[in-house]
């Protein structure tokens, strides 16, 4: 899927050709540090995936990619001109997603599998609770999974600036609206065999 927005990629970790020689030395520490084998491959799946459609761009190859991490933990890449300079990478239920876009961009997959309300009660407002727990099973476990995959996404674009505890959303015509705080962005959403996909764009002033 694309426009003249962004760029959305996905592809399933078993679709993947991992390398691990397009890991550069802090990667590779981070690689070696994961313990459990399918951490290892969705790590390893998602910088393959990432640093060719990079590489791509650039007109380089893959190992050439070296990718940077800002304070907070947002990558990003900034040795080229890219039509799509921002970037953003999500991993959940066998499946890597990848966001290119023109403005500030966080993306969010999750299969939802595994989110119950009463789990995540903590990162929600109270308000948000109160409004999914009044909503029919089906309806609930549909936009509870929404609701996480924008705030996550919301938390990407924005390179942490926000804690949980600062973004608030209001059930307003039968969709999440951010209403605080006074962020210039928009989502948008894609359901997939995989989960549901959240992108949120900010706009620059």
């Amino acid at each position: 899927m694309s426009s003249d927005k962004y760029l959305l990629l996905k592809k399933n970790i078993s679709d993947i050709s991992t390398d691990l020689t397009v890991l550069d030395k802090a990667e590779r520490s981070r690689y070696d540090r994961l313990l459990d084998d399918a951490k290892k491959l969705e790590f390893l799946a998602g910088r393959s995936f990432l640093k060719k459609e990079l590489a791509k761009m650039a007109h380089l190859t893959a190992g050439e990619i070296k990718i940077s991490i800002t304070p907070q933990g947002k990558p990003f890449y900034s040795s080229s001109e890219f039509e799509y300079p921002h970037f953003s990478i999500s991993h959940s239920d066998g499946a890597v997603v990848l966001a290119f876009a023109k403005i500030p961009v966080g993306v969010d997959l999750e299969s939802g599998v595994n989110l119950r309300l009463a789990s995540l009660k903590p990162i929600f407002t109270d308000r948000e609770f109160s409004v999914l727990q009044d909503m029919p099973q089906a309806e609930q476990q549909k936009e509870l999974v929404r609701l996480f995959t924008m705030k996550e996404a919301f938390i990407k674009a924005t390179d942490k600036k926000w804690g949980l505890d600062q973004i608030y959303f209001e059930w307003i015509q039968d969709q999440w609206r951010l209403t605080k705080p006074a962020v210039d962005c928009f989502f948008n959403f894609e359901e997939t065999d995989n989960g549901q996909i959240s992108v949120c764009l900010v706009r620059e002033s």
